[in-house]
């Protein structure tokens, strides 16, 4: 991870934007890394029963 950061900065002139806009980047590890991969796993899973609970509300019930 540390050497595709170096390289991605390398050929955009040390400057990474997302969406037009210029952020920091950090290569995470160990502990840090955990509880980040953590954080996103549980949003992504919030995430999704929203988006299934959504869908049930429509269920058995015919269109036109």
């Amino acid at each position: 991870a540390k050497e595709a950061l170096g390289k991605a900065k390398d050929a955009n002139n040390g400057n990474l934007q997302l969406r037009n806009k210029e952020v920091t980047w950090e290569v995470l590890e160990g502990e840090v890394e955990k509880e980040a991969l953590k954080k996103i796993i549980e949003d992504q899973q919030e995430s999704l029963n929203k988006w299934k609970s959504k869908g049930r509300r429509f269920k058995g019930k015919g269109k036109g």
